[in-house]
């Protein structure tokens, strides 16, 4: 047999056999957050080198489980009384958490919403039936764009990029260590409820997880959503839309991004 050359838009492949590329099935998908939202990602780069790693009790876990809302007048002080002024203050400067941003605005990473998808899908296997759901989720659904930017529809259902925070919530970490009880001031931007952000979820053709399962899971962001402070009601959502395209698609790379393309006819 003679090779035979296929353009499959993914440039020039040369090849003695029928090259059967693999195939995707596409949701684009919108969240509304109808909790506030907190920011994730460390204001001072180097926080972790000059205070969280010396200065953090290893009690406190990410989800400030031992955390409440608000810090009055009085809790700071005892924040200053505890760590000293310096501390504080070193604190009060470093420990301010808020999102990633470039020149379009506020942006998620696309690991963020693989992590809920996988922590959905690992509380919700024995409910759906599916044994290994979060290893499967791992393997065969992915996140598009890398960037997810946070925003606002206008009335025509058009996208409007969130430039900056809403606001900032102020409070305090608490854990019972070796030392006695320790108290650390933590600081967040925030979004406000409303704020919406847009993906594309791509699944591998095949049984491994269904779109059914795929779209019930979705439902696990209205109890345990995005972002800090998850346990006390912060970054709750809704999905206010998820359709499936009519057909699977092929992929290629495109100026270093995929892109998805339909599969030609036979």
């Amino acid at each position: 047999m003679g090779k035979k050359t296929q353009d499959l838009g993914i440039g020039e492949h040369t090849s003695s056999y029928i090259r059967r590329p693999m195939l995707v099935e596409v949701v684009d998908i919108i969240y509304r957050f109808f909790t506030p939202m907190l920011g994730t990602v460390p204001r001072d780069r180097k926080i972790y080198e000059r205070f969280v790693e010396k200065y953090k009790p290893k009690e406190i876990t990410e989800d400030e489980s031992v955390t409440v809302p608000e810090l009055s007048e009085k809790e700071k002080a005892a924040i200053k009384k505890e760590l000293g002024d310096a501390v504080a203050k070193e604190v009060e400067e470093a420990g301010w958490t808020g999102f990633r941003k470039d020149e379009k605005g506020l942006f998620l990473y696309d690991y963020v919403v693989r992590g809920f998808l996988k922590e959905a899908g690992n509380n919700l296997k024995e409910q759906l039936g599916v044994v290994r759901l979060k290893d499967k989720i791992t393997k065969h659904v992915f996140v598009y764009p890398r960037r997810i930017y946070l925003g606002t529809m206008d009335d025509q259902g058009g996208f409007i990029h969130k430039k900056k925070p809403d606001d900032m919530l102020e409070r305090p970490l608490r854990a019972e260590t070796a030392k006695g009880p320790r108290v650390a001031l933590a600081r967040s931007d925030v979004v406000f409820p409303g704020t919406v952000f847009k993906c594309t979820l791509l699944r591998l053709l095949g049984p491994k997880v269904s779109m059914s399962v795929l779209d019930s899971i979705q439902d696990y962001a209205m109890v345990q959503g995005f972002g800090q402070w998850r346990s006390g009601g912060y970054g709750r959502a809704e999905v206010i839309s998820f359709v499936v395209r009519p057909k699977p698609y092929m992929m290629k790379i495109k100026d270093g991004l995929p892109v998805l393309y339909e599969k030609p006819a036979a």
